[in-house]
């Protein structure tokens, strides 16, 4: 599906906020006066300072993710012997009984 995007400017105050109509989320707000002559919010040091912030720890997240899943696939095998090894002694007990 596609994201729709709907921009509401409040009539009270003149502020701005994005709406992604799917999902209900508001994706951008901006305080009135904080938007060019166009239209478009203006963009200050620690807009970028946070945004880059934002990234990295994401980054950092899905990193730390890649990083689990590649440990646990690489104890997968031995997890799965150690599976059959009891499996298999649980039937050895069954005959024998």
């Amino acid at each position: 599906m596609e994201s729709k995007q709907v921009e509401i400017i409040c009539p009270c105050c003149s502020g701005r906020i994005l709406v992604d109509v799917l999902t209900g989320k508001v994706l951008r707000g901006r305080p009135p006066g904080v938007v060019d002559e166009q239209g478009k919010p203006v963009v200050d040091e620690a807009d970028w300072s946070q945004a880059v912030g934002n990234v990295k720890r994401r980054l950092e997240t899905q990193g730390n993710r890649m990083d689990q899943a590649l440990e646990r696939e690489k104890d997968k095998e031995s997890r799965l012997d150690e599976r059959f090894r009891k499996a298999s002694e649980k039937l050895d007990e069954e005959k024998g009984a």
